[in-house]
């Protein structure tokens, strides 16, 4: 078996950055060390590729008034969390659906900043254990997808 131009090709394509992070792998975290389980709650963003939540301390209010636009923690459910998600919510994993909504529960946290998520866009990840509360009502509302071009 010839492996000569198999090797220069990748020889090649090795070293073909020039940039500041050239050569520079972003890790990513596929099994990130958690933290212990801790209750947490927030607004949860869902939809094509988001699945992401935003963690509050204060009151539901107080922190739907300062919500962010972007960032959040990339959101995992472990298999308990993702049925007690679907028998809360039982439209939140349809292909259209996206919008927000109030989540109650308990996870745990990773220890450490990362890469995570959809194209590791998120530094910061949660593995929710139990879900408690799913509130889609006011002011969050699930909403339709937006309209095609």
């Amino acid at each position: 078996m010839r492996t000569g131009p198999l090797l220069a090709l990748l020889l090649l394509c090795g070293c073909s950055g020039s940039g500041p992070d050239a050569g520079t792998e972003i890790p990513i975290q596929n099994d990130p060390d958690y933290g212990a389980e801790v209750s947490l709650k927030g607004v949860y963003r869902f939809g094509f590729e988001v699945s992401v939540l935003h963690l509050c301390e204060k009151s539901r209010e107080d922190c739907v008034s300062s919500l962010p636009l972007d960032g959040g923690c990339w959101i995992e459910f472990t298999n308990v969390a993702a049925t007690e998600l679907k028998r809360l919510a039982p439209n939140i994993f349809e292909a259209d659906n996206y919008g927000e909504a109030w989540m109650e529960g308990t996870g745990r946290i990773a220890r450490e900043p990362g890469n995570f998520g959809h194209l590791n866009d998120y530094s910061c990840q949660v593995e929710l254990t139990h879900v408690r509360i799913v509130d889609g009502g006011p002011p969050f509302m699930f909403r339709p997808p937006p309209p095609q071009p």
